[in-house]
């Protein structure tokens, strides 16, 4: 009995070992792939994030270049840039300035040419400000009911659209609209609601 009690603990011992020199000739194992492809895309997400910060510095820094109509985002060092430029030749020049920013591997141009009356940012700061007035007085004054109103600003030309409740209040909003400084003229097109 001992005998085999003996045989039964060296096969133990052995399988173990056995076991043990298997494991041992396994390679180690590697962390999951989960966690190189996520520092991967931090490194990516930073790097892209540098790039972008240098192209829109040097796109402020350009005096030829009006950037507040410019839009860019990068992607693994892909620049797209995206907006309005006057000419052909800024449209040129943002390209190449963007290029030459170190890290960028490729320029994606997504330029418009914006129509010369457009490009006045004086202008439309001022028609900006203008709605906004227009917009205001309405809503202060107890005559109009200026919930349905719509107003629009092009270079000083006043476009009101929507409702009203009757001839008077269409005629009370644009005589607001009209005693507003830098209104130029205004188009009433307000409807009638019964």
């Amino acid at each position: 009995m001992k005998k085999i009690s003996i045989m039964k603990k060296l096969l133990l011992i052995s399988a173990l070992c056995s076991l043990n020199v298997y494991a041992a000739g396994q390679p180690a194992q590697t962390p999951p792939a989960e966690g190189k492809s996520v520092m991967r895309s931090v490194d990516n997400f930073m790097d892209d994030s540098a790039i972008t910060a240098k192209v829109k510095t040097a796109l402020i820094d350009d005096k030829e270049i009006n950037s507040t109509d410019l839009s860019l985002s990068t992607q693994q060092g892909v620049v797209t840039v995206e907006g309005f430029v006057t000419s052909r030749r800024q449209m040129e020049r943002v390209d190449h300035l963007v290029r030459s920013i170190t890290g960028v591997k490729q320029v994606i141009n997504h330029l418009h040419l914006k129509p010369a009356q457009q490009t006045n940012l004086k202008s439309y700061a001022s028609d900006t400000a203008t709605t906004s007035e227009i917009v205001a007085r309405l809503l202060a004054n107890k005559q109009v009911s200026s919930r349905h109103i719509s107003v629009t600003t092009t270079r000083g030309t006043v476009l009101l659209t929507g409702d009203v409740s009757n001839r008077q209040q269409k005629n009370k909003a644009a005589e607001i609209a009209r005693k507003v400084s830098g209104v130029r003229a205004v188009k009433n097109e307000l409807s009638i609601s019964n």
